[in-house]
């Protein structure tokens, strides 16, 4: 601290004696000694730090005014918003956001895993797993829907509640019943996936299965085993 304070008589010392010079050089003289005075006055406040004491042969803590913090600040932020993202974290926002994405579908190897249709189909104990090929050109899941699907899934729903399950054109059930691995035109095929049996065919008999009512009844308590 002495040794500042020295630097700051020194200063005003220059300072003044520029002010007094009378010679050509008095104006130049007198800014440049303000601003060593300034410069010397500044050092020695920010030496005074109002906190706990320092451990033993380590300097004071440096203080950042919150002027500087400010002026940082908005030095960062006058840069592009890419350019600040790489500075901070060494990705763009684009990278980041891709990032937060991929954490909430649960990464890379889930998503991929993810992507491959389970077959054979686990079935619980005391459930039925019924597989319905149906045509797509006469409406599709989930929007608009097909007619004829949903009113089957009605009635098994009304007849064994939660007992009985429905995948509709699973696309490794399709590899599996379908001649062609397709769906087909016009078709109406109900299959038992755990007994791999076919239970009704609209192609093959020629009329809808949800025709008549009483015929329907009659089917599902025939067909469809349900625990």
């Amino acid at each position: 601290q002495a040794f500042r304070l020295r630097r700051l008589q020194v200063a005003v010392f220059f300072l003044v004696g520029a002010m007094r010079s009378r010679s050509k050089l008095a104006l130049p003289l007198a800014i440049i000694a303000g601003f060593a005075t300034l410069f010397v006055f500044h050092n020695v406040v920010r030496s005074f730090v109002v906190g706990t004491v320092p451990s033993a042969g380590l300097g004071p803590a440096p203080v950042v005014s919150a002027a500087t913090q400010r002026s940082a600040v908005m030095q960062i932020l006058k840069r592009p918003r890419e350019i600040r993202d790489i500075i901070k974290s060494g990705k763009t926002a684009k990278e980041k956001q891709a990032d937060r994405s991929l954490a909430r579908q649960g990464g890379k190897k889930k998503r991929k895993t993810g992507n491959k249709a389970a077959w054979p189909v686990e079935i619980p104990e005391g459930l039925t797993y019924l597989h319905v090929e149906y045509d797509q050109n006469e409406g599709a899941f989930p929007k608009p829907g097909n007619k004829e699907v949903l009113d089957f899934m009605k009635a098994l729903e009304v007849k064994h509640k939660h007992k009985v399950r429905i995948l509709t054109n699973y696309r490794p059930a399709l590899k599996e019943y379908s001649p062609t691995g397709k769906w087909r035109n016009g078709t109406f095929e109900v299959t038992d996936v755990g007994a791999n049996q076919l239970l009704y065919s609209k192609l093959q008999t020629g009329f809808s299965l949800l025709t008549d009512e009483a015929y329907l009844q009659s089917w599902m308590d025939r067909y469809v085993k349900a625990a």
